[in-house]
């Protein structure tokens, strides 16, 4: 694929999965297309098959004529277009990956306010490590076997959710790559207790995997229920008559029993 391809795709990526707005995926695409018009004034090579070295000569370039905020931005948009391109197979790695973000210059205000009190404590508070992360679930997921695909799923998303938490800032990013998985919906981050280190956190199924269950129990039954009355019937007959049922006969009570349960 050619550089103009890669950056549709990524552009679609952005609209329709992510579902980012407008401006915010034409800011992203407006920071690519610059590193890409950077890459070709010096003439490197193209924006797919950059090396480890381009990164720094960019990062060099942009704190010589933007602000660290504008600077940050740019990295971050070329950050998720390279995880992009490893995640579609097309590079191997993310080359702005080890590239560290550029600190902000921040002066102390002359009168503290009281949201500004709040907002500081939130901060320092979000560093605080996470002792406990409460995981609520429709009660018939818990009553699934533990062997079950889809209880075996949830496992999966929260042992990953919860080995990316170290501290408190760290749950929402982790809860919400959680919820992309397509088994998932509604799901919700019900609380964060900063002072006390805990979250709790709701996770619900997609109605699709709901009915999905749904009718494996119902055919289950029907089955269930097909034996059940099955043995019923032909113990009865065998018994009544003292004779041995005939294959016809078997052919009729199954189709009556077929006729009782999809009536009742």
């Amino acid at each position: 694929m050619t550089d103009e391809q890669l950056i549709k795709a990524f552009k679609d990526y952005l609209s329709i999965e992510r579902n980012y707005s407008f401006h915010t995926v034409r800011s992203y695409i407006r920071d690519i297309k610059d590193f890409q018009d950077y890459l070709k004034i010096n003439e490197f090579s193209s924006i797919q098959k950059i090396s480890s070295n381009i990164p720094r000569y960019y990062l060099a370039y942009l704190n010589e004529r933007f602000e660290p905020k504008s600077v940050n931005r740019k990295l971050s948009s070329l950050r998720s277009f390279y995880r992009f391109l490893v995640q579609e197979g097309v590079r191997e790695s993310n080359p702005f990956g080890e590239i560290k973000s550029v600190k902000q210059n921040q002066t102390l205000p002359e009168r503290l306010y009281p949201e500004d009190i709040e907002k500081l404590f939130k901060h320092v508070l979000k560093e605080f490590p996470v002792k406990e992360i409460n995981i609520d679930m429709p009660t018939w997921v818990e009553n699934l076997e533990p062997e079950h695909w889809l209880k075996k799923e949830y496992f999966k998303i929260i042992k990953g959710m919860c080995e990316s938490v170290d501290k408190i800032r760290d749950i929402k990013p982790a809860f919400y790559d959680a919820k992309q998985n397509e088994n998932l919906s509604a799901s919700d981050l019900t609380q964060i207790k900063l002072g006390e280190g805990t979250a709790n956190i709701l996770l619900k199924p997609s109605e699709n995997i709901f009915y999905k269950i749904i009718k494996i129990i119902f055919n289950w039954f029907f089955q269930f229920c097909f034996v059940c009355y099955y043995h019923r019937y032909t113990h009865f007959f065998s018994y009544s008559s003292n004779k041995k049922v005939s294959s016809r006969s078997i052919i009729c009570i199954k189709k009556n029993i077929r006729c009782f349960i999809f009536h009742t």
